[in-house]
């Protein structure tokens, strides 16, 4: 919701730490798995499979043979309140 509704950027700290927040983490916790090796390694594997089997962006769903991209869909169906 806060980058494709919101249109807040992801990428920089303070945002991330009020998503964080507003969705009750621990904020420390969060972080420090987020800049662990382990949680980087996944994302470049996970990355690099998305790109091997022809995908491309996030989030990208994969099923029998075909690929769903969901993004503003899921949104819009999550955002009914």
């Amino acid at each position: 919701k806060a980058y494709w509704t919101e249109l807040k950027d992801i990428s920089q700290d303070e945002v991330l730490a009020d998503i964080v927040k507003n969705c009750m983490l621990d904020e420390a916790d969060f972080f420090e798995r987020i800049s662990s090796d382990v949680y980087k390694q996944k994302l470049r594997a996970n990355t690099e499979e998305l790109v091997e089997r022809g995908g491309f962006g996030s989030p990208t769903i994969f099923s029998i043979r075909k690929i769903c991209i969901l993004a503003m869909i899921a949104l819009s169906l999550s955002n009914t309140n």
